[in-house]
């Protein structure tokens, strides 16, 4: 019986396999103390068809414990940082080593090992996960402080546009890197369409191929995606889309520089957004690890599938336990309820205690429906728009935008980006002044508020919007109102 008592924040929707679900709660659950050191563990959180809660009090509680942290060790932040990369480094180098093997003449007892070997490794690398948000929440809030205190800067406009040219990525992510070697092959056809590209493109499966593939869900790419791909770009000409975006960081690093200028004379700030701008890079980077690692480590976990004979794409609603004891044979996989867990699923710790919900059953799980027709948010970039509403939860769903479409999304990812740059506004349920959504709309000019909590259950696609991102505020239109 679910505890209606729990306070739940939802925190981000995302349509993720069960077993990556499995390891995000078994991780917070298990490694957090160990992983950052800290007094703490997660007892309560929930994934319900998809979207991801945990307890207002456990967020309460480490976001205090955290500030203190960096209250009372200065050097915290240090550490966490060093913290994330080295695991995330353990977790590639073991995908690595795992998928250079053939395991075929493998024991079901070796094929274990190997397995516990990678989901230990998954584990420890979790704990950042929910962490790096609420830090970024904190850095945002000591800035701020510091910027009246240090520097004299107390109207909150001018602190937020401050953060806005200062708060930028020191690192380009992987999904920059893809898209500028897309770019790269697209403007070789348009210089001359019979440029061979065949080698280009087999050293950008090597990189990216694993891309397309979001927590352990959809097929990695293929030659023939990204020929597509570059091929659609070449129709969108490159060249343009190359000098834009030039065009772009030209100004954002010359926004950079002017507004470095303004608090370079206090070392405490320059810290902390030295640190803020590494955490906006590990935001994404943390994720990443996880989908690179599971790509690396494909051909173990097509072995397991093959012995105890079911798909791959079968063995990720499994959960790390049940595919230990399948391997020891201790228990059979039930087919029967794959399906179940594929058509809809639900994992909810409560007190410690995991329970895991399937098909029909995961209704009962579910809170009540929100009939609000406006939500309020963080002003991230300033503006109005107009526009129909499209819900943009997973990657696939960014095709379904048009000029002018306003997007609402629980949290936008580098992979939405084609979709923002048609847009006319961003609403995202989650995230802050330093999100992705937050930076980005500020990149390129497009009103967005950030942080509604309830907008992607607010809104439905094809809805009116009004988005007026100087109050924060978005509402639903009725027709005699467009």
């Amino acid at each position: 019986m679910l505890n209606r008592k729990i306070r739940w924040q939802p925190i981000v929707k995302i349509k993720g396999s069960l077993l990556f679900q499995w390891y995000w709660i078994k991780g917070s659950l298990e490694e957090t103390p160990r992983a950052l050191g800290l007094e703490f563990t997660y007892k309560n959180k929930k994934i319900v068809s998809g979207e991801i809660s945990i307890e207002l009090n456990e967020t309460e509680k480490i976001e205090s414990i955290l500030r203190n942290k960096l209250r009372y060790n200065t050097d915290y932040l240090e550490k966490y940082t060093s913290r994330c990369y080295k695991f995330s480094n353990q977790l590639l180098e073991t995908s690595k080593k795992l998928g250079s093997g053939s395991f075929t003449l493998a024991s079901n007892e070796d094929l274990l090992s190997l397995y516990l070997d990678y989901q230990k490794r998954v584990l420890a690398l979790i704990p950042f996960l929910d962490t790096i948000l609420v830090l970024d929440g904190i850095l945002k809030k000591e800035i701020t402080q510091l910027f009246v205190s240090e520097l004299g800067i107390a109207k909150g406009e001018d602190q937020d546009i401050l953060l806005s040219k200062l708060v930028i990525p020191k690192k380009k992510n992987f999904f920059v890197k893809e898209t500028e070697s897309l770019l790269k092959m697209a403007l070789e056809l348009q210089r001359n369409k019979n440029n061979d590209i065949a080698g280009a493109i087999q050293k950008h499966l090597k990189q990216y191929a694993w891309m397309s593939s979001i927590s352990y869900l959809g097929d990695f790419q293929t030659e023939g995606d990204v020929r597509q791909k570059v091929d659609d770009l070449v129709k969108e000409d490159p060249g343009k889309r190359l000098k834009e975006r030039e065009k772009i960081l030209k100004r954002t690093r010359k926004d950079f520089r002017l507004a470095y200028n303004k608090i370079e004379k206090s070392a405490k700030v320059l810290r902390l957004i030295d640190f803020a701008r590494e955490f906006i890079y590990l935001q994404t980077y943390r994720l990443d690890v996880f989908f690179l690692a599971h790509y690396k480590t494909f051909p173990l976990l097509s072995e397991i599938a093959r012995r105890v004979n079911i798909a791959v794409n079968d063995l990720v609603y499994l959960t790390g336990d049940e595919i230990q004891r399948i391997l020891k044979g201790l228990e059979e996989v039930d087919k029967r309820e794959i399906k179940r867990r594929k058509e809809d699923y639900a994992l909810i710790l409560e007190n410690g205690k995991l329970q895991l919900y399937s098909g029909l059953n995961v209704e009962k799980t579910k809170e009540k429906v929100i009939k609000e027709t406006a939500v309020q948010g963080t002003v991230a970039s300033r503006g109005r728009a107009t526009g129909k509403a499209k819900i943009i939860f997973y990657v696939n769903e960014v095709k379904k935008v048009r000029i002018g479409d306003i997007i609402v999304s629980p949290m936008t990812r580098p992979e939405f980006t084609p979709a923002i740059i048609k847009a006319s506004g961003i609403i995202t349920d989650f995230g802050g002044m330093l999100s992705h959504a937050a930076i980005i709309s500020r990149e390129f000019g497009k009103p967005c508020i950030v942080g509604t909590k309830i907008a992607t259950k607010v809104f439905k696609d094809g809805d009116l919007v009004e988005l007026n991102a100087y109050e924060g505020i978005a509402r639903k239109l009725n027709k005699n109102e467009s």
